[in-house]
């Protein structure tokens, strides 16, 4: 995301677009973005994988999710192809609620 410090949250067309084509997403934006995604009714992939960087601030942030990709990525391809497969019901529960935007705004500032 183009905000990445702080507290702000703000959605851009990075991650709407993952949404948009059913694709899996870490995201790096500001702290606890996937906490406000979640607030807003989208599911995000704890089930999956380590989802605990979106609690830090800042540099420590970019390390959890640097370690989460890099972890990913030793996977063999038969998991991820697995994984993939498990999540399609959270991509297309993401997917139906951007597509008839029935995702909520209202949104709780978590401290």
């Amino acid at each position: 995301e183009t905000w990445t410090e702080g507290r702000t949250f703000f959605l851009t067309e990075k991650t709407l677009k993952l949404i948009n084509f059913k694709k899996p997403f870490i995201v790096y934006g500001s702290q606890d973005c996937l906490c406000y995604l979640r607030q807003m009714g989208f599911q995000t992939f704890g089930e999956f994988w380590d989802e605990d960087y979106d609690g830090y601030a800042d540099h420590l942030r970019f390390e959890k999710i640097t370690k989460l990709i890099n972890d990913i990525a030793a996977k063999p391809m038969s998991e991820l192809v697995e994984m993939y497969d498990k999540m399609q019901d959270v991509l297309e529960h993401n997917y139906q609620l951007l597509l008839e935007r029935s995702y909520t705004t209202k949104i709780e500032y978590v401290e």
